[in-house]
């Protein structure tokens, strides 16, 4: 019943507050998803803000993007021998469609469509599908799938429970996939803004709606918001966020609590009597060590992150280089490496409700703890451990107008092991780009970034848009 009275609050809340407004600049809002962040041609920009069209209009637009990536072992250097380098090779397209009508009413899809040479398989998705539409320009509606804006920090959103797919630390080729839901947006002027969204992904009954909640104020230069979480069988999320700027450098903070994890966690579970022929006739009982996963309970799980952004001119360019540094604690994390053990008679005991919930394709049954971590779903890359440091370098106009080059890191402070990252990319005035990225993985053996046993893997793409 708690979502369900969540629901009623965030729905009452949004109807009271469109009768008590006047009218909105609306080319200030929907900006929030997938496709605005990452193509400013396509939909919802402020420069290309088209709410009160005469007519009616619609576009398609696109890109084309090419890969090939190597990567090589990290026992290359022992076995000089070409199987000591993995090899893949895809292609990825998008077709956008965008249709505007009049009195603000949009729709917007984006049809992707990724062929993986390795496996010669093709995949066709749907990344986002959506329509606007509002009520007397008081309450603006987004219903669909779709990306969104859930937090100010630029790579850990503590706050956001709602986007299906994470940022990487090495971009995907393609589009985010976009959660299917309900977004509404109230805004008084500018000093307030009020957002929920009702989440349906995977849902077959009301009673399975995921709701979220957001208040945001404007105070000055400093934006600050408080937000809610809730679903059935799970426990309430309680968030805060903050941006601000201060000397010249954006600061952007976000923290999140419940009481007790939504998230899965792997332990070590009873000894277990396994019995073993020895003859024909006779057997033993052999101890096995077991895991099991389990959710966290009585005790405040915490996560925060905090991020500086500062631009900086370079040889007479207005803010060529850009530095973003932002450091996140995760209080769900683990404390120990488990990756390190690599124990292989582990016996897996996964309990029935466990996998129906998140929809394990093929239980093992013994192994390593890594392999229990990625079978089973429990491992997400960037939010493993408790403590992590991401830094970001754009410098652009390298070398020619035409070129931008990006130095990157992410740490494990915990386990100390990082991905480093270089590429360069060049776009022509014919909208045709190139680019080239080179990562390498440090630290000792069998940490996050280690596990794999890669040393240096090497990306090249070329594409278009059009």
């Amino acid at each position: 019943m708690r979502i369900f009275r969540t629901i009623c609050l965030i729905t009452g809340a949004f109807l009271s507050a469109a009768h008590a407004q006047n009218g909105i600049d609306e080319s200030a809002l929907f900006g929030d998803t997938n496709m605005v962040i990452d193509s400013q041609k396509i939909v919802n920009t402020a420069a290309g803000d088209t709410a009160n069209l005469p007519k009616k209009t619609v576009g398609f637009s696109g890109q084309i993007i090419s890969a090939a990536a190597a990567t090589a072992s990290r026992d290359l250097a022992d076995t000089l021998s070409a199987d000591m380098i993995g090899f893949s090779g895809s292609m990825v397209g998008n077709l956008m469609l965008d249709v505007r009508l009049i009195n603000g009413i949009k729709a917007f899809a984006n049809l992707e469509a990724a062929y993986a040479a390795s496996q010669s398989q093709m995949l066709i998705n749907l990344r986002e599908i959506f329509v606007d539409a509002n009520i007397q320009h008081r309450v603006y509606l987004r219903a669909g799938k779709q990306v969104l804006q859930w937090g100010p920090c630029n790579f850990w959103n503590p706050t956001d429970l709602i986007n299906v797919e994470k940022k990487l630390f090495v971009q995907k080729i393609g589009y985010r996939e976009g959660a299917f839901g309900l977004r509404a947006h109230v805004p008084f002027g500018t000093a307030i803004n009020l957002y929920g969204f009702l989440d349906a992904k995977d849902v077959s009954s009301a009673d399975s709606l995921a709701a979220a909640a957001k208040m945001e104020f404007l105070a000055g230069g400093t934006e600050f918001a408080f937000s809610t979480w809730g679903k059935r069988n799970r426990e309430p999320v309680f968030g805060f966020d903050i941006s601000t700027a201060l000397a010249g450098v954006n600061i952007a903070g976000e923290v999140s609590a419940s009481y007790g994890s939504n998230g899965l966690t792997l332990k070590e579970g009873p000894i277990a009597q396994i019995p073993v022929m020895v003859n024909d006739t006779d057997t033993i009982a052999v101890s096995k060590k077991t895991l099991i996963m389990y959710r966290k309970d009585d005790t405040w799980i915490p996560r925060a992150a905090v991020g500086l952004t500062k631009w900086f001119d370079f040889l007479d360019v207005h803010d060529r280089i850009m530095a973003i540094a932002e450091f996140y604690y995760n209080g769900a994390g683990y404390t120990t490496n488990v990756f390190a053990d690599r124990d292989t008679g582990y016996l897996y005991d996964v309990p029935v409700k466990s996998i129906s919930e998140i929809g394990i394709p093929d239980v093992k049954t013994s192994g390593t703890k890594t392999d229990y971590l990625v079978g089973h779903d429990l491992f997400e890359q960037n939010s493993y451990s408790q403590y992590y440091l991401v830094l970001f370098i754009s410098i652009s106009r390298f070398i020619t107008s035409s070129m931008s080059l990006n130095l990157n890191a992410i740490g494990n402070l915990k386990q100390r092991c990082a991905a480093v990252s270089a590429g360069v990319t060049y776009t022509s005035l014919s909208d045709f780009s190139l680019g080239a990225t080179i990562v390498g993985y440090i630290g000792a053996k069998n940490t996050e970034y280690t596990y794999q046993n890669n040393a240096v893997m090497v990306q090249v793409t070329a594409g278009m848009t059009f």
